[in-house]
């Protein structure tokens, strides 16, 4: 179901989904997606390959915010990552925390790439005291 996004939207455009069926759907489909993420990011080594890997999901990400907004349809239903991440809850600790390594990670790569594409300001100088 993870790649399934495009296929999923049209049943439920031709009717053959009803709007339940179509939001479990993409549910399923965002949660596949992130095991298939994590999978990948623990088969690397740690070190240079995950933090690659990283760049690759943090790029995705900003390419897909930067599509246009004409592009994305207003009545559009997105997954409910809530419910998604409720599931991630009853699963056994092992996985639960690699679950989370992996978000934590992201996350924390994320900022990193946000916060060295801002333009450096440097401090005002004090003015000089007479």
């Amino acid at each position: 179901m993870d790649d399934r996004d495009a296929e999923i939207d049209q049943a439920y455009a031709s009717k053959r989904l009803s709007e339940s069926e179509y939001r479990a759907g993409l549910e399923a489909a965002w949660l596949g997606k992130h095991i298939n993420r994590v999978e990948k990011y623990f088969a690397l080594p740690p070190g240079q390959a995950r933090t690659t890997y990283l760049n690759k999901l943090v790029d995705k990400k900003e390419r897909k915010l930067t599509k246009p907004a004409a592009a994305k349809s207003p009545d559009k239903i997105d997954a409910d990552e809530t419910a998604a991440e409720l599931k991630v809850e009853k699963w056994p600790d092992p996985i639960r925390t690699q679950w989370k390594n992996f978000h934590d990670a992201y996350r924390e790569h994320k900022k990193a790439v946000e916060k060295a594409a801002k333009p450096q300001t440097k401090p005002a100088r004090a003015a000089a005291a007479p």
